[in-house]
């Protein structure tokens, strides 16, 4: 299913540039024109799919770069919308494993209300440390990350991060902090299948916590939280 509505909202980001036009070296110009980018951000409503795709697109090379290179066509834009389908394969090849679940998740943070934004700015409130707002983590959540980022070693992770990470700035009304839990569930959840090795459940636990003590299970596999 995911794969689907991926590829559809592809799809409308050639039909928006068509409409609108395209342009180089700007996400939209003042006449509205747009890039490749640009056009899958602007052509339908923030639900973390923009975020996705735009993910998926930069592990391909086909981005930002790729649009503002010397020659490059809208001809050459339009034939790779047409010709490109977010696959499974492709999703796993930019997520890892787990990639079903990050694309929850950032669909997920795309859509938190500000009920739940105040939520975890709360759970923020409670673990804040003398550093201040960016410094949200004491020193077993810090370990957890660092654990969970030199086992999986790889930039699948950084894509699911980043991802997470841009639906959680461009979603209206999110606090900048709660960047923080996103980036360390979504590092916890690309991580996940190399529990049992140097990442532990136990770090994966300290990581999602937050998250699923507000929001929910990170994974349908996981126990249940208990505040």
């Amino acid at each position: 299913m995911s794969k689907n509505e991926l590829t559809a909202r592809l799809r409308a980001a050639g039909k928006y540039i068509v409409e609108y036009g395209w342009t180089q070296h700007t996400m939209r110009n003042a006449d509205g024109k747009v890039c490749l980018t640009g056009a899958v951000q602007y052509c339908a409503p923030k639900t973390g799919d923009a975020e996705i795709i735009t993910t998926v697109l930069q592990s391909m090379d086909r981005a930002e770069h790729w649009n503002d290179r010397e020659n490059r066509t809208e001809a050459d834009v339009l034939a790779f919308i047409r010709d490109t389908d977010i696959t499974d394969a492709l999703l796993e090849r930019t997520f890892g494993p787990q990639w079903a679940e990050i694309v929850a998740l950032v669909r997920r943070v795309a859509t938190l209300t500000d009920a739940e934004n105040k939520a975890l700015g709360a759970l923020r409130d409670e673990n804040n440390d003398s550093y201040g707002a960016l410094h949200v983590w004491r020193d077993s959540r810090v370990h957890a990350q660092l654990v969970s980022r030199r086992a999986f070693m790889d930039r699948r992770q950084d894509s699911a991060r980043k991802a997470a990470g841009e639906a959680c700035t461009n979603s209206m009304g999110l606090r900048f902090y709660i960047r923080a839990f996103v980036n360390n569930t979504s590092d916890a959840l690309a991580a996940r299948h190399l529990i049992g090795t140097k990442f532990t459940q136990e770090h994966y636990d300290t990581l999602t916590r937050p998250w699923a003590l507000i929001i929910g299970k990170v994974h349908p596999d996981d126990a249940d939280v208990i505040a």
